[in-house]
């Protein structure tokens, strides 16, 4: 019986480190996941404008500006306030 509640014991110690490093670092990604995509659309002009001085990138810059942000956004805050909320499913 000793070996398997030291088996028990190293399997109990293992999960609560994962846990303990999950429940540390799931929230900070989610909130920098939050502000990366909240700041997507400067930044996609941005890059755009970087774009546009150069002769031979200036097409791509139209490309860059074509992209709808704004469809990203939305998913990726509504899947993010999902994780930084404990994933409670409100319905609105």
């Amino acid at each position: 019986m000793r070996r398997g509640f030291a088996i028990a014991t190293v399997f109990l110690g293992m999960f609560l480190v994962v846990a303990a490093f999950a429940a540390l670092t799931v929230p900070s990604l989610a909130a920098q996941l939050v502000g990366i995509v909240e700041r997507l659309p400067q930044t996609q002009a941005q890059i755009a404008d970087q774009l546009q001085r150069h002769r031979q990138t200036a097409p791509l810059a139209q490309s860059v500006r074509g992209t709808e942000s704004t469809a990203l956004t939305g998913k990726a805050r509504a899947g993010s306030a999902r994780v930084v909320d404990g994933d409670r499913r409100v319905r609105r």
